[in-house]
């Protein structure tokens, strides 16, 4: 039986992620919740916190998907 250390390495991104979100969820709440002033209305600092946080959850979507995706057979 062959080790897959990238099944293992994304096991422990993903526990090391979780539990940073864990622990700041006030932080993280008020940095997602951001995407909400993008729109007109809002200060430029505030559209382009905004735009970043929506930023940041595209490409970690894209990355969970190619992960998910990806067929890792060497």
């Amino acid at each position: 039986m062959r080790i897959l250390w990238h099944n293992i390495l994304a096991l422990i991104l993903t526990a090391v992620a979780t539990a940073v979100l864990i622990r700041y969820r006030t932080a993280t709440a008020t940095f997602l919740g951001n995407v909400a002033r993008i729109g007109p209305g809002h200060s430029t600092d505030e559209q382009t916190l905004g735009l970043i946080a929506f930023g940041i959850c595209g490409v970690v979507l894209v990355a969970i998907v190619r992960l998910l995706t990806r067929n890792h057979r060497d």
